[in-house]
């Protein structure tokens, strides 16, 4: 299973919502703030760096379809600070599920990822230089951490 794409997909029917209000706005940014707050964490407690890291990839690939939307400025104007918040944890998420998870090649991605879309935020002072400032550049020595894929209950039952 591709984690990325899965997330990917996911994510992108929730970005693509059009909220009525603030509330139901609120409600879009509280989920994808769910996701960097307890979503990853918890994944990262399970030694599943690799799953965190897909889902961290994914916010940071589309909050900026969010936010970057016509019909909706308005309420991301009145969120600026909050949405700046987010787009930087999910940064610093990212990078921290690459440094658990010790993997060469992907912290060689988040590098290019983050040097390509650190200046998409022109709204938010200062975030470009805070995104470069996480960017992991010493390289990681070993073998990346091992990851033990447990089947879901679906996938038990068939065993």
């Amino acid at each position: 299973m591709d984690y990325e794409e899965e997330y990917s997909k996911y994510l992108m029917q929730e970005v693509s919502f059009e909220p009525r209000d603030n509330d139901d706005f609120m409600a879009l940014l509280r989920l994808l703030e769910r996701w960097h707050k307890k979503s990853i964490p918890q994944i990262l407690e399970k030694k599943r760096p690799d799953a965190a890291y897909a889902i961290a990839m994914a916010l940071c690939k589309h909050i900026p379809l969010l936010i970057n939307r016509d019909d909706i400025q308005e309420l991301v104007g009145e969120y600026k600070r909050r949405i700046g918040k987010l787009v930087f944890d999910s940064y610093q998420a990212l990078v921290e599920a690459v440094k658990i998870w010790n993997h060469e090649e992907k912290r060689q991605e988040v590098c290019r990822y983050i040097q390509e879309t650190a200046g998409q935020y022109p709204n938010h002072r200062g975030m470009k230089k805070k995104l470069m400032d996480l960017m992991p550049e010493t390289p990681f020595e070993g073998e990346p951490m091992a990851v033990t894929r447990e089947p879901n209950d679906m996938k038990k039952a068939l065993l």
